[in-house]
């Protein structure tokens, strides 16, 4: 199967950098990096922390850091992104996901962060999956 690529150019400039390996961006990469912007957004809200502290390269307050750690958590369960991938898009190395995943994870132990996070689990899938049906629909 033929998958459709952009060049770098073609695509607004979003605040992550697309995964190396080449000056073409797939559809499945844009997506991807949409679908992190939304969980981004998404989750700035929840934890009513500005996305520029979510996006900061350094740790900052505990509750950006949970927020941060949240998103990325998210990005891997239910965007299904590698390890590798989910590091790249929130600016972080692999080991700091897989930390944030166990982190995040453990939390989950207490029931309001299960169910906040269970909430913004099938918000993130049903947007997804709304957003694939739409791209198949133009096709």
């Amino acid at each position: 199967m033929h998958e459709q690529q952009f060049s770098e150019h073609s695509v607004s400039s979003a605040p992550y950098s697309a995964p190396a390996g080449g000056d073409a961006v797939t559809l499945q990469e844009i997506d991807h990096a949409v679908a992190c912007q939304f969980l981004e957004a998404t989750i700035a809200a929840i934890f009513r922390v500005p996305l520029e502290e979510l996006r900061a390269p350094t740790r900052g307050r505990a509750v950006a850091a949970f927020a941060r750690q949240v998103a990325m958590y998210t990005a891997h369960v239910a965007l299904g992104l590698s390890l590798t991938e989910v590091g790249l898009r929130f600016g972080r190395d692999r080991t700091t996901a897989a930390h944030a995943c166990r982190l995040v994870e453990d939390r989950r132990d207490d029931l309001r962060i299960d169910r906040a996070i269970e909430n913004l689990e099938a918000a993130v899938e049903w947007w997804h999956g709304e957003t694939l049906q739409e791209r198949m629909q133009w096709s």
